[in-house]
């Protein structure tokens, strides 16, 4: 649901009409929920019960851990190039996550 997301970032940068932007903003909130949802399913149903505290405890650190590196990024791209560029930020690191997982999936799922 990577892709999705930075599709609707990439939308979102470029909308000009308020309704087209929500509309962006949707598809972007549906692909996080989503994202978030499977990745959380995944971990816990792929954990010895007896392990599945520690490792959601790990897993959400990894996950929660990384905004205090990316937001002052993006807030300064914001505050320096205006906020559709901080979207393009966005759109370019869900691409390029998504290129991450499908890399992945080739090389170790045949």
């Amino acid at each position: 649901m990577i892709g999705p997301a930075g599709t609707g970032c990439a939308l979102a940068a470029v909308m000009s009409n308020y309704w087209l932007f929500g509309l962006a903003l949707v598809m972007i909130g549906i692909s996080a929920q989503t994202f978030t949802i499977t990745a959380n399913s995944t971990v816990q149903l792929s954990t010895e019960p007896a392990m599945r505290g520690r490792v959601m405890a790990m897993y959400l650190a990894i996950a929660l851990g990384g905004t205090p590196i990316g937001a002052p990024i993006v807030g300064w791209v914001a505050d320096t190039h205006g906020p559709r560029w901080a979207l393009g930020v966005g759109a370019v690191a869900g691409f390029a996550a998504a290129i991450v997982g499908i890399y992945y999936l080739v090389k170790y799922r045949k």
